[in-house]
């Protein structure tokens, strides 16, 4: 067949046409263009440039190889109604489907004008049950809209545009003959791209460059008809064609148009060398030598024959690309700096530290199998590789996002890049990033191995990141960094590194990582194409003579599963398992359901995936199979972080008792074996990762959403109330009391427990408003101890932001609204006096003073009524610390005289044996008056608590922070004396208490680092005083609390500036007055006045900082 003579095989309304004599099997693309309104009986016309050429034959098939066109004219009449046209639904669908039917190949579709609306309705219209329309959904990639509006801002709007558009396009002359638009036919195409919303198919608006100028004077419209932001109904891929509405798909052939149309045709098309073969005989071979007589060479055979092809150009995975050019292109890499020797692994610069270079910590194993993503791949490699820097851009470190539903290989296409590429990156980092605490983790745990921090320092997690961090945008050793399932851009952004050396890929399910305030570049990330699902099965089944591969049987199979990674591996593990052939799979597996029941953790595992994602409903079978205390078990699962749910949140334990609502405490084994038989878990693998924690159990998160839809309000079974105060009252139990003074196990309990109190949290606040839905006691007494481990971890904003969701739920309940708490009247009454009380020690922690004082008065007010209903005793540990709250919020707002009375009630009320900051608190107060008689007073108190308490736990007391403390707080009162050597003893002693208890990110331990400076630069030792001023600020400046810390930062800057002005270094002096003088600023707000005083900088910080 000729590709000049077109035939009607498809109907007396169709052109048929070939780019050359090919069997539909061996088609590369198929191109269908549908027309609009038009009374034309040339089914080209709309489809003829200016100069009569009718460039989707002669130009766009012939420079698409192998490509197959079908053009499809609805011969509407002048005055046609819409009806007419959207009626044309079934026909349409009959003749594509006809003109599909032998072919496998990707589909594009050309609508012109008004005839877009059509074909969108009858693509939203297939049937997924039906095996042919199926198919055919699966096989339309796109759809290009020359001028259809999608878009419309109100109904005037769109009926005023669509008739003007009719009219355009029909050519009326006479007004009376406009196709009739009435509200039925309005909802019609309100439906039609609501419907729309819900296709996976690339959408590409071609819109008008030019005004639309009617002939006929009642159209007084003169404008653009079609706009770009209104000529697709979703993506934002459009073409701006220079021309008017009436030739918006007339294309001149050497036209920027046709250049982006014949691009967008070719990403689509099937490499020639992957088509399937046919039977070689003398004839196919005699036509094969006539179609290509004189044919234009393919973009990738022109790069294949060029030896200045770019390697950007060139796709690794193209079998058009000869092997030779590529190892040419890539052999003997060159560093992009002189700082790094490529070929020896070395660094070249001396440094003061050694690296472990070669650091490439990549998880899990690379993945033999992986197939495809050729075009993402290749982007990857031109945006991190082969883009140059651009001096002086705002976007420093080269990034791509992957973005795209879970199942598809986004974790799979990025791990394959950085194994490809190890030897142009010797440093790369593949960390989780979907939550704070594990990004913080990774990156520490990172710091550690490539050796810029030590085991010791392992208590200084910000300090760690922080310093891996620098590290990235000073070193010259080229890096890569991948955040992998990334949700939060807050949190991405935060831990961003700038570097001209750099490359960060990013993972998420969102594409606003891709957007310019991110990555600045990206892509999505969607199904496998049809030879590469083949590729896929083929090479996991390869050498198994008794499966008997098939290609059309392997077709079947990854269309059976929508070509989707993650299905086509549950195919091949079922199909391992049965050792069955390929036909004999189809034959027993006839739905994309059956074969996910029957896939299990051992068939959807590989050494390569950790655990299986996108298996959907079919878990909810799995989920009615379970025995009654296994589905309350994975129904609390369902709420907690799913990646590392620990083992010992379902052990038995006093506090929790023996709720019905828990049958599965005491029978945890049995529970746990029950869910792994129906492959609901899976365990992390511990080879797969170097976090140094015990193994815990996965599950899938898909999984969780499917329980948690499944979850009623009825009260009975499955409830969401029941599945929240189970899960709150599991992880409640095991985070300690705000008076813990482990610190070891405080940091466990906030590494392992705390992310899910968040997940849990996120929960709460998706069902929120369910009328029915009452909050369990056990969630408010969560939200309470995870807002303490907080205030402990000194991560105070979360902290805060985590007792707002509390005290949300307060305040409603308060007003007597429909929010209900479940609980007895003693139990909700203790929350809420333990919410205000901790809102208030964060708020003291902060130094908003004014706000801790009131949140303690009301703890005091809500205890009141507490002990009026007969609850508790006066002399109950809670009132005496809230007491002392209240003194403590004094003494910080300089009101001394009434702290002083509220400490020494407090002190009244200490029990005796207990040890309390309120015996050293109110020597601060005393210190703060600065009377002789209240310093001595203050002194003598310190001496005797200091005395008493070494007799009890040794001189190098650290037990807890009190001990350092009250020799912080004496050393001050020394420095008022007059005493300098006793008090540089007292300072440097809270400098070893605090390192060891709090660590190095407690501000806490900055305030006795800037204390240590100060003696320093005292005795004139600067450069120990340089060193402990700079180690001040490191702990101020660390994490999401450094807002707070503006005051400080200010002090201790400016403190160092007259440091390094008395060592003559005179500049640095400058500029770090500078510095303090924006932080002085900032800290003041409306306030702020200039001053060089050094008084005035240490009036910044509060009272307790000094």
């Amino acid at each position: 067949m000729s590709g000049e003579n077109p035939l009607k095989c498809f109907g007396d309304e169709t052109l048929y046409y070939e780019g050359c004599d090919c069997d539909p099997r061996r088609a590369s693309i198929n191109i269908i263009a549908i027309n609009g309104f038009t009374s034309s009986e040339d089914d080209r016309e709309p489809w003829l440039a200016v100069d009569q050429d009718f460039w989707l034959q002669t130009r766009l098939l012939k420079d698409s190889p192998n490509a197959r066109l079908l053009v499809v004219n609805n011969r509407l009449s002048d005055g046609a109604s819409w009806k007419a046209l959207l009626q044309r639904e079934n026909s349409l669908k009959n003749t594509v489907l006809t003109f599909q039917k032998e072919s496998q190949a990707p589909v594009i579709i050309f609508c012109h004008g008004l005839g877009g609306f059509l074909v969108l309705k009858m693509v939203s219209g297939l049937n997924k049950s039906n095996p042919r329309e199926s198919h055919l959904l699966l096989s339309i990639k796109s759809i290009i809209l020359f001028g259809t509006p999608c878009r419309y801002g109100n109904s005037r709007e769109l009926r005023k545009t669509l008739r003007l558009c009719a009219t355009v396009e029909l050519g009326i002359k006479d007004k009376r003959n406009t196709p009739k638009f009435d509200q039925e036919t309005e909802k019609d195409i309100k439906s039609i791209l609501e419907d729309t919303a819900n296709l996976s198919v690339e959408f590409v608006g071609v819109s008008e460059n030019r005004q639309t100028s009617y002939g006929p004077r009642w159209f007084k419209r003169s404008a653009l008809l079609v706009r770009d932001t209104t000529s697709t109904p979703a993506g934002k891929t459009f073409i701006a064609h220079d021309s008017d509405h009436g030739n918006i798909s007339r294309v001149a052939s050497n036209s920027d148009t046709y250049n982006e149309l014949q691009k967008h045709v070719a990403k689509w098309s099937v490499p020639l060398a992957d088509l399937p073969p046919l039977p070689i005989t003398r004839t196919t071979v005699a036509s094969t030598q006539i179609a290509t007589a004189g044919r234009r060479p393919s973009i990738a055979t022109v790069r294949s024959n060029s030896t200045n092809a770019s390697l950007s150009e060139i796709s690794p995975t193209s079998s058009l690309v000869p092997p030779t050019l590529i190892t040419l292109q890539r052999a003997s890499p060159k560093p992009s700096n002189p700082g790094y020797d490529l070929e020896n692994n070395r660094l070249t610069r001396q440094t003061s530290f050694s690296l472990a270079l070669p650091c490439h910590v990549i998880q899990p194993p690379k993945n033999s199998y992986f197939v495809g993503r050729g075009d993402i791949l290749e982007e990857l490699d031109a945006n991190l590789i082969s883009k140059p820097f651009k001096s002086g851009s705002d976007w420093n470190t080269r990034a791509f996002a992957i973005w795209g539903p879970p199942g598809m290989g986004k974790s799979q296409t990025a791990l394959h890049f950085a194994y490809t590429h190890e030897k142009e990156f010797p440093s790369i980092l593949f960390t989780v990033a979907d939550t704070e605490t594990k990004l913080l983790s990774d990156l520490a745990a990172y710091s550690q191995t490539i050796g810029l921090t030590t085991e010791d320092q392992s208590k200084n997690l910000p300090g760690q990141v922080k310093r891996l961090l620098e590290w990235y945008e000073t070193t010259d050793v080229p890096w890569l960094l991948i955040f992998d399932n990334a949700k939060s851009v807050k949190l991405i952004t935060g831990y961003w590194p700038n570097s001209k050396v750099g490359a960060i890929i990013i993972t998420s399910r969102s594409p606003q990582f891709a957007s310019n305030t991110v990555a600045g570049a990206g892509k999505e990330l969607k199904s496998l194409h049809d030879e590469e699902a083949i590729q896929l099965l083929q090479k996991q089944l390869a050498n198994q003579p008794i499966i008997n591969f098939d290609r059309n049987e392997a077709l079947r199979i990854a269309r059976l599963m929508e070509n989707l990674p993650l299905g086509i591996q549950a195919s091949v593990g079922l199909i391992n398992g049965a050792q069955c052939s390929l036909r004999d799979f189809n034959r027993q597996w006839t739905s994309p359901r059956n074969v996910i029941m029957d896939s299990t953790q051992d068939h959807t595992t590989t050494r390569f995936a950790k655990y299986p994602q996108a298996l959907g409903e079919a878990w909810l079978d799995a989920l009615g199979a379970l025995r009654p205390e296994s589905k309350a078990m994975i129904d609390v699962m369902a709420l907690l972080d799913p990646d590392n749910i620990q083992e010992e949140i379902f052990e038995e334990r006093v506090s929790l008792g023996s709720p019905s609502t828990m049958p599965f405490l005491g029978n945890k084994t049995k529970c746990l074996g029950d869910l792994k038989s129906q492959g609901l878990l899976s365990y992390g693998d511990q080879s797969q990762s170097f976090r140094d924690r015990k193994p815990c159990i996965n599950i899938h998160r898909v999984l969780q959403h499917c329980i948690k839809l499944q979850m009623s309000e009825n009260i009975i079974h499955g409830n969401r109330q029941t599945a929240l105060g189970n899960a709150s009252a599991l992880i409640s139990s095991l985070i300690s009391s705000l008076w813990e003074t482990d610190w070891i196990k405080i940091r466990k309990e906030y590494k392992d427990f705390f992310p899910h109190t968040e997940t849990i949290r996120r929960f709460f606040h998706d069902i929120k408003d369910v009328p029915s839905m009452k909050v369990p006691i056990s969630f408010l007494e969560m939200l309470r101890k995870a807002a303490g481990l907080c205030y402990k971890r000194n991560f105070l904003n979360l902290g805060l932001t985590i007792l707002r969701t509390a005290e949300d739920i307060i305040e409603l309940y308060t007003k007597q609204s429909s929010l209900k708490i479940e609980g007895t009247e003693e139990a909700i009454l203790n929350e809420i006096i333990e919410i205000r009380y901790q809102h208030a020690c964060i708020s003291t922690e902060t130094a908003e003073f004014e706000e801790s004082l009131e949140h303690f008065e009301l703890a005091k007010k809500s205890y009141a009524k507490f002990k009026e209903l007969g609850y508790v005793k006066k002399n109950s540990t809670r009132y005496m610390t809230i007491v002392g709250g209240i003194a403590n919020s004094l003494n910080g707002l300089h009101r001394n005289e009434e702290a002083e009375v509220f400490y020494l009630d407090c002190i009244e009320l200490t029990p005796p044996g207990d040890w309390q900051p309120y015996d050293i608190n109110i020597c601060r107060c005393l210190w703060d008056t600065g009377i002789p008689e209240k310093l001595n007073e203050g002194a003598d108190r310190l001496n005797t608590w200091i005395a008493t308490r070494a007799a009890a736990f040794g001189p190098d007391d650290q037990k807890d922070y009190l001990s350092g403390h009250a020799k912080y707080i004496l050393g001050n009162i020394r420095i008022s004396q007059g005493k300098y050597d006793e008090a540089f003893e007292l300072h440097m002693s809270t400098v070893k208490n605090f390192k060891a208890v709090l660590g190095d990110d407690h501000h806490k331990t900055g305030d006795a680092y800037h204390k240590a400076g100060w003696h320093f630069d005292r005795i004139e030792n600067y450069e120990e005083a340089k060193k402990y001023l700079k180690n001040a600020l490191k702990v101020y400046q660390l994490g999401s609390d450094a807002t707070y810390r503006s005051g400080e930062i200010a002090r201790t800057t400016f403190k160092l500036s007259l440091v390094l002005a008395k060592m003559g270094r005179t500049q640095q002096a400058e500029d770090e007055r500078k510095t303090a003088e924006v932080f002085r600023q900032k800290s003041m707000g409306k306030k702020y006045f200039p001053s060089d005083e050094e008084s005035a900088y240490d009036h910044l910080v509060s009272l307790w900082a000094r």
